[in-house]
C-alpha cells in the first residue's frame, strides 16, 4: 500500500505473507550455527511463530479490503499468533531434550600470584550484537505508524503507546542481554547485565569455595539470557564460548559468559587463598 492507504500492487500477497517466512529461516539457521548444529533456542523460534503468524493474517485480512481502513480480522483469531509461536518452540524444545547433549568441560585455572599485600582488579566483558536486534522491531514497526496516526486525528496520548509499550517490554530487555561485564576483585566478583550494568549480581569472595571455567554451549541452558536450571543452577549466557563458573557455599552454581574467564577464575582462586 501507498502512504494514502491505497493498494499499489507494488508485490504480490504471497510475496507479503512469505517474506518474513524466508527472513526468519536464515535468523534461525545462523543461530543454530551459533550453537549446536541443529539446535535452535526456544526463544527466537517463539519470536519467529508469532511474527511470520501476524504478517500472514495481516495480509490476509488486507486480501478483500480495499484500503487498509477496511480491514478487519476476526476476534477468533487474535490469539493464533501466540499459539503458532508456542506450539513451534515447544517442538523445537521436545527435540533439543531428545538428543545428546555434549557434557561440560569444566577446568580449574592455577590461583594467580599475589604477594600479602598485593591487590588486583579485572574487568572483562562479554557482547552479542545480535541480542539487541529486537530492540528494532518496535522503532521499525511503530515509528512509521506515529506520524499517520497523528495526521488522522489520533491525539498523542493514544499514539505513543503504540511506539513505546513494545520498545519497553520488547527492546530494552533485549538490550540487556546484548552485553555483560564482569569485575572480580579483593572483596569478589560483580556481574552487571546491559550497557548500564543493571541488574548486578554480586559475590564475596567468603562465599566462593570454587572458580573455574567452561565452554558453554547456549542449548545446555535453554537458549541465551538469564538461565535459571535444577539443583539451584543460574547462569548467565550472552554467547557461546568461554565462561566464568562459581561454586557457591549456599551448593548453588553461578555460570557467565565472559570472555578472559581463566584469568577471573585465577585472581578469584587467589583471593581465597588469602582471605
Amino acid at each position: 500500500m501507498g502512504f494514502g492507504g491505497d493498494p499499489t500492487g507494488a508485490a504480490p500477497r504471497w510475496l507479503a505473507a512469505l517474506l518474513p517466512a524466508a527472513v526468519w529461516a536464515v535468523v534461525l539457521w545462523q543461530l543454530a550455527r551459533a550453537g549446536i548444529e541443529g539446535h535452535l533456542p526456544g526463544a527466537a523460534v517463539f519470536l519467529a511463530g508469532l511474527l511470520v503468524t501476524v504478517q500472514a493474517l495481516a495480509v490476509g485480512a488486507n486480501t478483500c479490503a480495499g484500503t487498509w481502513r477496511d480491514a478487519h480480522l476476526p476476534g477468533g483469531l487474535l490469539p493464533t499468533p501466540l499459539v503458532v509461536g508456542l506450539l513451534a518452540a515447544w517442538l523445537v524444545g521436545r527435540r533439543g531434550r531428545q538428543d545428546q547433549v555434549p557434557p561440560c568441560s569444566r577446568a580449574t585455572p592455577p590461583a594467580a600470584r599475589l604477594g600479602s599485600k598485593e591487590r588486583a582488579v579485572w574487568v572483562g566483558t562479554a557482547t552479542n550484537p545480535g541480542a539487541a536486534l529486537p530492540v528494532a522491531i518496535p522503532i521499525v514497526v511503530g515509528g512509521p505508524m506515529v506520524p499517520r496516526l497523528l495526521q488522522d486525528g489520533a491525539p498523542i496520548s493514544a499514539v505513543l503507546p503504540f511506539f513505546l509499550v513494545p520498545l519497553v517490554l520488547i527492546g530494552l530487555p533485549a538490550l540487556a542481554f546484548a552485553m555483560v561485564r564482569v569485575v572480580v576483585g579483593p572483596h569478589g566478583a560483580s556481574i552487571g547485565l546491559g550497557p548500564w550494568g543493571w541488574p548486578t549480581r554480586r559475590f564475596a569472595v567468603a562465599d566462593i569455595v570454587w572458580a573455574g571455567t567452561d565452554f558453554v554451549e547456549p542449548i545446555r541452558f535453554g537458549g541465551w539470557g538469564w538461565r535459571l536450571g535444577g539443583g539451584a543452577r543460574t547462569a548467565v549466557v550472552i554467547r557461546r564460548g568461554e565462561a566464568l563458573v562459581l561454586d557457591l557455599a549456599d551448593g548453588s552454581r553461578f555460570t557467565v559468559t565472559v570472555d578472559g574467564a581463566e584469568h577471573a577464575a585465577s585472581l578469584l582462586n587467589a583471593y581465597r587463598l588469602i582471605t
